[in-house]
């Protein structure tokens, strides 16, 4: 799912972009899937760092998304920038 995310959307070719998928997991206890990932946009600016969670509705005719994003030069120099991005994903849930 991340590939194909990355490659229709997030940097798909010619966009000068490069995604690298650092993590992925199923949460079954909150229903979400989530991916940790890199972006590196070339000369359009700094790389980033992203947490991204996915849910889907119980019906499964809508998906819901939380991405926080942050420069990966911050995640890297801040030790608490981690936390506090893994504290907001781990926040995201639907309720069923």
């Amino acid at each position: 799912a991340a590939a194909t995310l990355f490659r229709l959307t997030i940097a798909p070719e010619g966009s000068g972009r490069r995604a690298t998928l650092l993590n992925a997991f199923e949460d079954k206890t909150r229903n979400v899937y989530q991916f940790e990932y890199t972006v590196d946009r070339g000369e359009r600016g700094p790389p980033l760092r992203n947490v991204s969670v996915i849910a889907a509705s119980s019906m499964g005719d809508k998906l819901y998304t939380l991405t926080v994003v942050v420069p990966a030069q911050k995640w890297n120099d801040d030790p608490t920038m981690a936390s506090k991005l893994a504290r907001i994903a781990t926040s995201f849930h639907l309720t069923r």
